[in-house]
């Protein structure tokens, strides 16, 4: 991608017709570094993190009402996980094999 802020070029990204971003499919892509879940635009439904090396705390209470869909397995993410806010559309969810650590809350 030679322009980075025409997002419609970006691999991986899909673009609804009202020019929203539905999707980030960026599984197996060798992604490093940090990864901040209060960047995902509300309009996203999946989102595919998962075979990369990305780190950085799950905050699920940040996420988008409208994620249907969230793998970020395989990937270095720390610190604890509550699931107790997650998204009310939410019907896939993979987190494993990562660096979590603490209680797990179950509670809804």
């Amino acid at each position: 991608v030679s322009d980075l802020s025409d997002i419609t070029q970006w691999k991986g990204i899909h673009i609804s017709e009202a020019r929203e971003v539905t999707a980030i499919w960026w599984d197996s892509r060798r992604l490093e570094g940090s990864f901040d879940f209060n960047w995902v635009p509300d309009s996203v439904a999946y989102l595919w993190l998962h075979h990369n090396n990305l780190r950085g705390s799950v905050h699920v209470e940040n996420l988008s009402a409208n994620l249907t869909a969230i793998n970020i397995g395989h990937n270095n993410f720390t610190g604890s996980v509550s699931l107790s806010n997650l998204p009310d559309a939410l019907t896939h969810l993979e987190l494993g094999v990562n660096k979590f650590c603490g209680e797990l809350d179950l509670e809804n």
